[in-house]
């Protein structure tokens, strides 16, 4: 996974892009004096001529080459100063403010997908938003709480007739990331549930400056992979197809992972690419499932795979699915992510904004 700077220390960045310029000044120095006293030097025979050879043709090139990588270092410091300036004194609502490079193929999803399991990038009350600087956007939507970590609890709240209890005992109070509205969501047989999750993240894209008709990918675990296929089958906000009201986005593609909701597909235009990816031991899908068995079938430009494995309790916790995302050979996934990355794939400037339950 690719390191990134949270909160970067500004005059830090500063101090270091001056003093990679000064070493620059002195490898310039070094290789322009070495030369004249070379030239100047009264040296003959084979030795020293192959000695100069080598100096102009090779060794002073490197020199040179070296000095020019240490300015342009220092200017991508500066750069990330200024950026961390402007971001913290544009907006005081973005949190987790970082910058990320460019990642080649699927490393560029994956990256993006580890948001949903990085308490240091996205708190239990905010979705992260990525900016890349080709004008494309990346919305993550982690789920509620690692269902793993609380099987114990149900499992004894059970015994007592309370297996939802567990759930509702002081777990991120203020916002839309509840289990309640997650068990509602996976419990709407007739998809008539007004997800509280779904409208509060159109309302934040809304808010962080996402522009109208602007392409977005979705990102999702769990609850947040819910809603962003909910999102992604409402024909008013996703304009993939040509038809919209009021503020919209064209969402380009969507990756669910640990959710049984396959049977959004028949929601979702085919014109949004669609991969759904579950872990058969993972509990909670499990559980999904009886609510909604095997209730669509395969739909044009969307993929269901399945997967065993997870070294995280009964496979639920998102870091089973990014080791699968990332690891896999699966032909269906592999084109996803190729396709999703040839779009998204490039660098930019992600941050947090709160999704709280009004």
């Amino acid at each position: 996974m690719m390191q990134q700077v949270f909160g970067a220390d500004v005059a830090a960045l500063r101090g270091a892009a001056t003093q990679l310029r000064v070493e620059a000044d002195h490898l310039d120095a070094a290789a322009a004096q070495l030369t004249g006293q070379l030239h100047g030097l009264r040296w003959l025979g084979t030795i020293a001529v192959r000695f100069v050879d080598n100096w102009n043709s090779q060794h002073r090139g490197r020199l040179v080459s070296l000095s020019g990588f240490l300015r342009e270092t220092a200017e991508v410091l500066s750069v990330n100063a200024d950026q961390q300036d402007a971001a913290s004194s544009a907006d005081s609502s973005f949190d987790h403010f970082a910058r990320f490079g460019a990642l080649d193929g699927r490393n560029a999803i994956v990256e993006a997908f580890y948001a949903t399991t990085d308490g240091r990038r996205v708190d239990g009350d905010e979705i992260e938003i990525r900016q890349l600087d080709n004008g494309r956007w990346v919305v993550v939507l982690p789920g509620v709480v690692d269902l793993t970590d609380r099987l114990g609890d149900v499992a004894r709240a059970s015994l007592h007739g309370d297996a939802l209890g567990p759930w509702f005992d002081g777990d991120q109070p203020d916002t839309v990331r509840r289990m309640e509205y997650a068990y509602m969501e996976a419990n709407d047989n007739e998809d008539q549930f007004i997800n509280p999750y779904a409208r509060k993240v159109i309302e934040q894209m809304e808010a962080a400056g996402i522009p109208p008709g602007a392409e977005v990918m979705l990102i999702g675990h769990s609850f947040g992979a819910y809603t962003a296929m909910e999102l992604a089958g409402n024909p008013m906000f996703n304009s993939s197809d040509g038809t919209s009201a009021g503020y919209h986005v064209n969402i380009t593609h969507v990756l669910a992972a640990g959710a049984d909701a396959d049977w959004k597909f028949a929601e979702i235009p085919g014109s949004t690419e669609t991969l759904l990816v579950n872990n058969r031991i993972d509990l909670a899908v499990r559980v999904e499932d009886g609510f909604q068995p095997n209730a669509s079938p395969t739909q044009p430009g969307h993929s269901e795979v399945w997967f065993n494995g997870g070294s995280k309790g009964w496979g639920h916790h998102p870091d089973n699915y990014a080791n699968y995302l990332n690891e896999t050979s699966d032909p269906a996934v592999a084109d996803f992510l190729s396709s999703a990355a040839d779009s998204y794939g490039g660098s930019g400037q992600s941050f947090t904004r709160q999704v709280p339950d009004d």
